[in-house]
């Protein structure tokens, strides 16, 4: 199989992370009015905004790859990194805070977590623990169909569970 590079849709992007700057001058505004606990989570939101976004709004990397040997994930912060087919059961459409996502299912998510980073194991666990699944990805700014991969997913953990 040759390798899929899966690179965000920029315009959608782009777009989010201007948005987002948009919460900076809101949050002096507020600020500067002493309406200090709204301003304080819109700097927040403003930071994360950035630290996430911009990325993948002006660096020309992938999202997602997908060759013979797995899946690697290049777009979540913090990143899942890579993980192989062997390890994957199925893949479902999951809708999270407004957004369709797709969510892998692992056939063994606890050894999976523990081979992962002391760092990102909280945040696999309580995703595992929130969504069932401890990986997953989020559609809203995928320049393709999501059912596309979705099913790529679908297919290559089948075809590797056959062998």
């Amino acid at each position: 199989m040759t390798p899929l590079y899966i690179y965000p849709d920029k315009l959608k992007v782009r777009a989010i992370f201007v948005l987002g700057l948009i919460l900076i001058p809101a949050a002096y505004y507020l600020w500067k009015y002493e309406i200090y606990t709204f301003s304080v989570v819109l700097w927040v939101a403003a930071f994360f905004n950035t630290v996430i976004n911009f990325p993948k709004a002006f660096l020309n990397k992938p999202m997602l790859t997908l060759d013979e040997n797995g899946i690697t994930d290049h777009m979540n912060m913090p990143s899942v990194g890579f993980v192989p087919w062997s390890a994957i059961k199925r893949a479902e459409f999951s809708e999270i805070m407004g957004f369709k996502n797709i969510l892998v299912i692992l056939k063994d998510p606890d050894s999976f977590i523990k081979s992962k980073s002391f760092f990102l194991r909280p945040f696999m666990k309580s995703n595992q623990n929130n969504l069932d699944s401890c990986v997953f990805f989020r559609t809203n700014v995928l320049p393709d169909n999501p059912d596309k991969i979705l099913d790529l997913i679908n297919q290559m953990a089948a075809l590797n569970e056959k062998s």
